[in-house]
């Protein structure tokens, strides 16, 4: 699914199969089931909304240190279910099925299933592109806000170069084989300080 969804997006890579088993291993200590979502269409997997508990809920409760006794507090708040936040990692609906309102669905089927269960209170959405304005209009109507947002920042170790302008291609989703026109962004070469690459919103 993620290599229908996002495997040669722009900045993504496909993920191999061994690298997707690695990741999964790494995150299972801090999975929640009760927040990991498929859609299937028969037996083919054709979407996911992939979260975690808010980790920093229960780090406080370590004071930083994960010696044997670090870990013991944390697989107790794990297993009391501290977190009363979520963190999405990743939402994504292979290509085939999209503008058939498989997001709509996925979104409103987990947003019943949290309430039922009562456990979390609210989520982060997490960085969303603003190459991806169809998720940014999704989150908006979810109600959600945008409490930040990230930019790559180039640091020229020679201020004296110039750098006047830095492009990058907008891919589009419908078509991933085609780009869209370049866009580019002009900045004074004012400061050895400059902003490159594609601003990402966290909602």
């Amino acid at each position: 699914v993620y290599n229908n969804a996002w495997g040669g997006h722009h900045g993504f890579a496909k993920m191999p199969l061994k690298q997707a088993q690695r990741t999964v291993q790494a995150l299972k200590p801090v999975m929640d089931p009760d927040i990991i979502y498929f859609v299937l269409d028969g037996d083919k997997p054709i979407a996911f909304y992939v979260n975690i508990p808010e980790l920093n809920q229960i780090f406080k409760h370590v004071n930083g240190n994960l010696n044997a006794i670090g870990k013991l507090k944390f697989l107790y708040h794990k297993w009391r279910g501290t977190p009363d936040i979520m963190v999405g990692l990743v939402f994504g609906i292979d290509r085939e099925y999209h503008g058939q309102g498989v997001d709509g669905f996925l979104i409103d089927t987990a947003g019943k299933q949290l309430q039922a269960k009562g456990r979390y209170s609210s989520t982060t959405l997490t960085w969303i592109g603003d190459f991806n304005p169809k998720m940014i209009r999704i989150a908006e109507n979810l109600g959600s806000k945008r409490t930040r947002t990230y930019v790559t920042m180039r640091k020229l170790f020679d201020p004296s170069l110039p750098l006047a302008c830095i492009c990058f291609p907008a891919v589009s989703i419908k078509n991933p084989s085609t780009p869209w026109p370049w866009y580019s962004r002009s900045m004074p070469n004012t400061s050895p300080t400059m902003m490159s690459g594609v601003p990402r919103h966290l909602w």
